[in-house]
């Protein structure tokens, strides 16, 4: 799957994206893991470069799933044998219906830079429960702090805090320069707490929480000019 993804994905990069994944995989980042950050939305080098080196406390990183229209893709990787972390750049969440933007017709999406979900695995028949997500935003460039964005910003990680339990770390281009040692605190602390909260917690009751019962819905519903409600596939209103 890996060399099928690279095949497909690598050659739909801009000629200055595909000078970057050289230079990520020069400083020993795998190719798979460079094509796969710098092909998800506007992702830059600098925050390419980033991530890779914040998910790099993960071993046997690996591609899990991607489709091709539109472009994602999702890592799997390791922590111990038991739990297991997938990888998301530009992840993708539903924003509620009284966020939309007025007039449209079809539902809207926020994408989070990277989102990290921390999983147990079940031994018995390996499915596994999604028990916390960490989600980040790198915030590299000088519009993202102009006041319109920051209210946005605001409304928009309030939200999703509410409505998905899930805290988003917003990193400057400053902070990982000067203090990347605490944004590796942040996750690693993250992580022991979150499996700490719920070691007492059976399997079937992790898997009934609410996180995982939030999933997103493979249908969209798209309003229709005569007003009635038509379910469409979302990777077909994808543009």
């Amino acid at each position: 799957m890996t060399e099928e993804f690279v095949r497909c994905f690598y050659f739909t990069l801009s000629k200055n994206k595909k000078k970057a994944v050289k230079r990520l995989v020069k400083k020993g980042i795998q190719k798979s893991v460079a094509v796969g950050l710098l092909s998800a939305g506007r992702c830059s080098y600098p925050e390419a470069l980033m991530i890779s080196k914040i998910i790099d406390k993960f071993r046997g990183i690996e591609i899990f799933s991607y489709t091709e229209k539109p472009q994602s893709v999702c890592f799997s990787a390791m922590i111990d044998d038991e739990k297991i972390v997938y990888i998301y750049p530009q992840y993708r969440l539903i924003k509620p219906l009284y966020l939309n933007t007025k007039g449209r017709k079809q539902q809207d999406y926020w994408h989070i830079d990277l989102a990290i979900e921390l999983h147990i695995v079940n031994s018995t028949n390996d499915d596994s429960a999604i028990i916390a997500i960490w989600g980040m935003e790198y915030d590299g460039h000088p519009q993202h702090f102009n006041e319109s964005s920051i209210r946005n910003s605001h409304l928009r990680d309030l939200t999703i805090n509410t409505e998905y339990d899930i805290n988003i770390m917003h990193i400057t281009e400053e902070i990982w320069k000067d203090k990347p040692q605490l944004v590796h605190a942040n996750l690693s602390r993250f992580i022991e707490r979150r499996y700490q909260d719920v070691k007492k917690i059976s399997f079937d009751d992790l898997k009934n929480r609410q996180i995982n019962l939030t999933k997103l819905p493979t249908l969209d519903l798209i309003r229709m000019s005569d007003g009635s409600v038509k379910a469409t596939h979302w990777l077909t209103n994808a543009k």
